[in-house]
């Protein structure tokens, strides 16, 4: 972990959404960041979130946050999956 930031602020993070995703972990891995700007009184963080074709993709508990395509400028920075085995 880094303790000093040099580069421009906020710090985007990209959270990759697989089908089926814990929606619990993607919540655990966000609330941080939302919590550190809020501490911060400014954005220190900022967050997309990512699919595979730029859609929906549904979580385990049902809920469907939309996604956006990457858009190839680099790997996301987490990836939120689930512990369902996808089928073809």
């Amino acid at each position: 972990m880094r303790l000093s930031y040099q580069g421009p602020l906020p710090e985007m993070v990209g959270f990759l959404l697989l089908p089926q995703f814990s929606m619990m972990a993607f919540f655990a891995a966000v609330e941080p960041l939302r919590i550190a700007n809020r501490i911060a009184h400014r954005p220190l963080f900022d967050w997309t979130l990512i699919s595979a074709d730029g859609g929906p993709v549904t979580a385990s508990n049902g809920m469907t946050p939309d996604g956006r395509p990457s858009n190839g400028g680099g790997a996301p920075s987490a990836l939120a999956g689930g512990v369902q085995r996808l089928l073809s």
